[in-house]
């Protein structure tokens, strides 16, 4: 067992392996994201097409994040196992073989089963590329490698609600599952030949073991990340349905609002995670801190929605969409330098809490809307998100500042 020092760079033949892996990870985060996100897109069709409510409709999704968390933990062992390529290309055919299955059936029950088997390989998806780009990222440029990695996300997925807004009245919700089937078996063709071989000498290693003792600030910071998920989970997969039934735009412009907003959060988190990184790791938490009770802030005010400008909602909508984008991505950062010796294990407990929050939130938003309307639901994310924010706060406080020199100290391999 050594200790290795990450004030320097990665050697100059390590940067090509670097740029690869990350650029390989961002296209299965991104693909993955899509699969998810574009059901949110869909969900004025999908009530129409199958008579279903919004909270039925939510559920899909709800699945899909409720499966992704549930799974975190066997996805880490199966990682851990089998090793990031694998496990990144099966996720990816496990996507296509399902939307394909769901475009070509077309039935509210494969669409549930879409959801839930699509959620674990995205669980797969995401603990193999985090372990995939901390074995090759230095610790001073993980903050932007691992924001680089989801950066893609948000803007396939900008790109996808603006093109479901165009094309989906002319060739039909199936037909835009089977687009999704055909760029997940790209993506897994190319992580099939991206990932390959050991890591570059001179780069950070990390240990997957099991045996990794892990102290309770993971499970807190657990806690605090189902919160903000939940909370902020509403930005993503609820615009275009608030945008077309409490805003009356129709389906092109809803989901050109939606696409624009998303696409630009893309270039904004990459820029935060840049400032971020300059800052150091202590500061990074308060980065963090400061995005979950922006979005809260924004959150809370879209209570009173129906005394607000579509201009200003449009705003409140966006400053969401940018810190749920960005905080996405340095939670990744946060996990690794909470957990440094047991990447697998740690972002296994944290997407627990991540994606299950993301499973109740799109259905329990749907609820409330249906019960009451969008004003309450904006509501109860915005609780969720200022309670997330008093957690992290805490970890702050009490972990990052008194125990910042066993963050910054090396990693073991």
């Amino acid at each position: 067992m050594t200790t290795e020092s990450h004030s320097s760079l990665l050697p100059s033949d390590a940067q090509p392996r670097v740029v690869r892996t990350v650029a390989a990870s961002a296209l299965v985060i991104a693909s993955g994201a899509v699969s998810a996100n574009t059901i949110g897109y869909l969900v004025p069709d999908l009530m129409s097409d199958l008579r279903i409510s919004r909270a039925s409709a939510g559920l899909i999704t709800g699945l899909f994040f409720g499966a992704t968390g549930a799974g975190a933990f066997t996805a880490s062992r199966l990682v851990q196992r089998f090793g990031p390529r694998y496990s990144l290309v099966a996720a990816s055919l496990t996507v296509t073989i399902l939307a394909t299955a769901s475009g070509a059936a077309g039935a509210y029950w494969v669409l549930l089963l879409y959801g839930l088997c699509c959620g674990f390989a995205y669980s797969l998806a995401t603990v193999g590329t985090n372990v995939a780009v901390a074995a090759v990222v230095t610790e001073q440029r993980r903050g932007v490698a691992l924001t680089a990695k989801t950066a893609l996300a948000p803007l396939f997925s900008g790109a996808s609600s603006i093109l479901v807004g165009y094309f989906v009245d002319d060739i039909g919700w199936r037909n835009i599952l089977f687009v999704i089937s055909v760029l997940c078996l790209a993506v897994a063709t190319n992580s099939l030949l991206s990932f390959r071989g050991p890591a570059p000498k001179g780069g950070p290693r990390f240990s997957t073991s099991q045996r990794s003792d892990l102290g309770p600030t993971i499970y807190v910071y657990g806690v605090a990340v189902f919160l903000s998920s939940g909370g902020g989970s509403a930005f993503f997969l609820w615009i275009v349905p608030f945008l077309k039934q409490d805003l009356a735009l129709s389906s092109r412009e809803a989901g050109l609002v939606a696409g624009v907003m998303t696409m630009v959060s893309a270039v904004g988190m990459v820029c935060i995670a840049l400032v971020s990184d300059r800052l150091g790791v202590r500061r990074r938490f308060d980065v963090i801190i400061s995005l979950t009770g922006s979005c809260g802030v924004a959150a809370v005010v879209l209570q009173n929605e129906h005394r607000l400008s579509s201009t200003f909602i449009v705003a409140l909508l966006a400053i969401g969409v940018l810190t749920v984008a960005t905080n996405s991505g340095l939670m990744h950062a946060a996990i690794v330098e909470l957990a440094p010796q047991s990447v697998a294990r740690a972002t296994g407990i944290t997407l627990t809490g991540y994606y299950l929050g993301s499973f109740v939130a799109p259905y329990l938003f749907g609820f409330v809307a249906d019960r009451r309307d969008y004003a309450e639901a904006w509501l109860a994310s915005g609780i969720a998100l200022c309670l997330a924010t008093v957690l992290l706060i805490w970890i702050r406080a009490s972990h990052v500042k008194s125990d910042d020199s066993r963050l910054a100290s090396g990693i073991t391999a």
